[in-house]
């Protein structure tokens, strides 16, 4: 389950108790409501000019990004939601 949610940006609630159940539906909720943005596509491309002529993207760290060409990635996030950084 936790690698299905991973792959769509979702959640998963393990609920050992039935008395935590309200607390995930809350969570759930209240993530649906702080959605700022959906499908999400970002594109980088290495632009050094001038002074910084000869800077490059190196590296990129996490699984989602993909490699267009030498200097270009792309990401794309299925959601993001207000108060949370990545």
């Amino acid at each position: 389950m936790n690698k299905i949610c991973t792959l769509k940006d979702g959640a998963f609630y393990f609920i050992k108790e039935l008395g935590t159940l309200d607390e995930a539906f809350c969570n759930a909720l209240g993530g649906i409501i702080s959605l700022v943005a959906s499908e999400i596509n970002i594109q980088l491309r290495c632009i050094a000019q001038g002074l910084v002529e000869g800077v490059k993207i190196s590296k990129v760290f996490g699984d989602k990004w993909q490699k267009v060409k030498d200097g270009q990635y792309k990401i794309k996030l299925t959601q993001l939601m207000t108060d949370v950084s990545k």
